[in-house]
């Protein structure tokens, strides 16, 4: 086996689940944040996680991209997907219904919202400034869900 956790993290947070559930793969697991760089190939690789957060209501555009290069690719591996946002519950899972296109939904063997956190000195003053007053966060919140973080590992853990 061998997985490739691809993710878009700007502040961490998304690192942070990456990096948690590459845990339950400690041999198998690659990490590639799309922020940084994008993989050349995906061949190789038997499964794939792909995930990213909710930035103003959208999924990081990094992912989205990703996903449409390697469609076809995609469309032959075992899938699953992951969302990293502070929704919870209902509006959670639709965001992650209207993040990710519908043949990726599709083919994908799970599908979870893994909660997300916000740590306001990683962040710059307008980003500070922007969350305080469309969100109303000015402390630092974490919601990530460790159980759904567990359960999206489960899909291909033998």
């Amino acid at each position: 086996m061998k997985v490739l956790i691809a993710y878009a993290s700007r502040y961490g947070a998304t690192q942070t689940i990456a990096e948690k559930l590459a845990g339950f793969f400690p041999a198998e697991a690659e990490l590639v944040n799309l922020n940084e760089q994008t993989p050349a190939t995906i061949e190789g690789f038997t499964h794939i996680f792909l995930g990213g957060p909710v930035y103003a209501g959208r999924l990081s555009s990094k992912v989205g991209r990703f996903a449409e290069r390697f469609k076809d690719e995609l469309q032959k591996i075992p899938c699953a997907i992951f969302l990293a946002s502070l929704a919870q519950g209902a509006r959670a899972q639709e965001y992650l219904e209207q993040s990710f296109p519908a043949w990726l939904l599709a083919h994908s063997s799970s599908r979870e919202p893994v909660g997300g956190a916000i740590t306001l000195s990683r962040m710059g003053f307008l980003t500070r400034f922007l969350l305080k007053k469309a969100a109303g966060i000015s402390a630092d919140k974490d919601v990530i869900n460790y159980q759904a973080i567990e359960r999206l590992a489960k899909t291909f853990l033998p």
